[in-house]
């Protein structure tokens, strides 16, 4: 369905950038449902539901370094929109290492809230976010010891979301450091 042009008006109050607490992530397998989104804001308004015995998992990262960019990818008529989620988590543990390298061809359902309190979902049963990692010992004393993570998809972009987080509580549990 195509949607009207409707205007667009400047928002002339101060807005904070970046994502925080946490990234939510669960594999799309066990998601069960996603409600639709609504017809005039495109907001999923009801509670994404899950497979028995499964939840979301909270991954804390490093203040300041939590991020979701959107751009349009593609060719003219065939265009969508490729979402970058992305966060930093401290050292290089062996426990995170084992685990993030196995998660590495999985396929993902994010749920990240801004600094604006707007929540947001990415991806969905038919495609995932994959995730990529970058990790770096650094050089010197000061240096940062850390694991990059980057979620990307291609999809119709992230959804407002108003439900509620599966497993989440009110305060997201720290990750292990790296």
């Amino acid at each position: 369905m195509c949607l009207e042009v409707a205007p667009i008006t400047v928002d002339c109050r101060t807005v904070t950038g970046g994502l925080v607490d946490a990234i939510y992530i669960a594999h799309k397998k066990d998601v069960a449902a996603i409600p639709a989104p609504a017809s005039d804001t495109g907001a999923i308004t009801g509670d994404v539901t899950m497979t028995a015995g499964k939840t979301f998992a909270s991954w804390a990262f490093v203040e300041d370094t939590g991020s979701m960019k959107e751009e349009s990818v593609g060719d003219a008529g065939f265009r969508s929109v490729k979402t970058t989620v992305s966060s930093m988590v401290k050292g290089n543990k062996a426990q995170v290492t084992r685990m993030l390298n196995q998660l590495l061809n999985g396929s993902f359902v994010l749920i990240v809230k801004d600094a604006e309190g707007q929540t947001w979902l990415i991806g969905n049963k038919e495609r995932g976010a994959t995730l990529g990692i970058k990790r770096d010992f650094g050089t010197k004393g000061e240096d940062k010891n850390h694991c990059a993570l980057e979620f990307t998809i291609t999809s119709g972009g992230a959804m407002p979301y108003n439900g509620a987080i599966p497993g989440a509580s009110a305060t997201p549990t720290p990750a292990p450091a790296g």
